[in-house]
């Protein structure tokens, strides 16, 4: 036959029900400073990806400036040539008349 046992007097629930109230609380806690350790680690992240994007984005400049730089010197090489070797053309035509 089953025993029932009297309830526990509510002095005694109520300290049951606070510890383990606090003890929920903890792990509430304890949690809460594991995301925000998360958080600051995936923010630490992000600032050292920020700085390699930056530092790939100066040299990736650096590098189109120079390429840049070397296209206008060629065209204009060629520009020039081009020029000579017409009016070479144009100084032969009118050299050696019609």
């Amino acid at each position: 036959m089953a025993v029932i046992e009297p309830p526990a007097p509510p002095d005694q629930r109520l300290d049951d029900l606070s510890r383990r109230l606090d003890e929920l609380s903890r792990k509430v806690d304890e949690g809460f400073r594991r995301v925000d350790e998360g958080f600051r680690k995936a923010d630490e992240d992000f600032r050292e990806q920020r700085q390699e994007t930056q530092q790939l984005r100066s040299e990736m400049n650096l590098r189109l400036d120079s390429v840049q730089r070397a296209t206008l010197q060629i065209g204009a090489g060629l520009f020039g040539t081009m020029f000579i070797g017409f009016l070479g053309v144009i100084a032969a035509m009118i050299a050696t008349g019609p």
